[in-house]
């Protein structure tokens, strides 16, 4: 099955932070597209689209795909420790930021734009959010 560029993109971002020890150590499995399930454990990873756009040739062939996602991690105040969420983003950025990577026909490149920190309560409960934008541009070979 042919898969969009968004779609190769949400695998990478998922495969990248299930397959690392320190990040499965910190939240295990929990790494969830737009919103964690209810009643999910903290801390967690949450990624989602955020804006992208198309570069088009003069004969209509898509060349460049940009799309921007945030990455954050989301834990519950106070967390036990007062950095998780700090130590969640870290290991994020460590795994996403400034990368290469190749699919057939496609390069696709990585990097930070801008971090994420936040805090906010909902129903008395205090949560922070660490992470940060990462733009991601799919370059189709030969081009």
């Amino acid at each position: 099955m042919l898969k969009t560029e968004l779609q190769n993109i949400e695998e990478f971002i998922r495969a990248q932070l299930l397959g690392d020890g320190a990040i499965t150590n910190m939240v295990g499995g929990r790494i969830y597209k737009n919103h964690a399930k209810h009643e999910t454990e903290f801390p967690l990873i949450v990624f989602s689209y955020q804006q992208g756009s198309d570069i088009v040739s003069a004969t209509g062939n898509r060349i460049i795909t940009s799309a921007v996602y945030s990455v954050r991690a989301v834990a519950v105040l106070p967390s036990g420790t007062a950095d998780l969420a700090d130590r969640v983003a870290a290991e994020i950025d460590r795994l996403l930021d400034q990368r290469v990577y190749e699919l057939p026909g496609l390069v696709y490149q990585v990097s930070r734009v801008s971090p994420i920190t936040r805090e906010y309560t909902i129903d008395g409960i205090d949560y922070e959010e660490r992470g940060g934008l990462y733009r991601f541009y799919a370059v189709r070979q030969g081009y």
